[in-house]
């Protein structure tokens, strides 16, 4: 017998291009980790966590466009965890995490201006277009890894490849249970 789904984690990234491989190096630890009822997958493309979350069935259809209080919309829904490499202007190997499965597109968007990702159609990006298909699902964390370079053929920087464990704890963090207050443990909102 299988464990229900308790969480999705999803890394964006090439391994051939540098500090974009730490999404992927992300989800191969994460793996080990061998957490029930989590699954992993890897992407190149942030376009793929469309196809990915229609497959799961994991979008809130029903609250297209309404405001409704997201800790009855996700109660017992699993998250879904994005890790990607990031290029906002921080300290190489930084690691933030966003949670953007509820909030307001403006805010998103917002976000996304201080923190972007490092492919031309980005997780952002992917996140309000599923948002408006009505395919996001209600819990979604972002995992961003801050880089140094995005070198064709280049192995991570030691910065980028130190704040990988890093990153993979605080994927452990946003997989647990909502607070009594309804919010992700130590995961930042975005601000308008």
């Amino acid at each position: 017998m299988t464990d229900p789904l308790a969480g999705l984690v999803v890394a964006v990234g090439n391994c051939d291009r540098g500090d974009d491989a730490a999404g992927p190096a992300v989800a191969r630890a994460v793996r080990g980790l061998g957490l029930p009822g989590v699954e992993v997958h890897e992407l190149e493309d942030p376009l793929g966590l469309i196809d990915l979350w229609q497959q799961a069935g994991l979008g809130q259809q029903a609250g297209l466009g309404q405001q409704a209080d997201l800790r009855h919309q996700v109660a017992g829904s699993p998250v879904t965890v994005v890790v990607d490499a990031m290029s906002g202007g921080g300290r190489p190997g930084d690691v933030r995490l966003l949670e953007v499965g509820g909030a307001p597109p403006a805010e998103a968007v917002g976000a996304g201006r201080r923190g972007r990702g490092t492919h031309a159609f980005g997780v952002l990006g992917a996140v309000e277009l599923a948002r408006a298909l009505g395919i996001l699902p209600a819990r979604v964390v972002l995992v961003g890894i801050e880089v140094e370079h995005l070198r064709h053929g280049e192995a991570m920087s030691p910065a980028v490849a130190g704040a990988v464990p890093v990153a993979v704890e605080r994927v452990r963090d946003a997989l647990l249970p909502l607070d009594a207050a309804g919010r992700f443990p130590a995961v930042e909102r975005p601000r308008a």
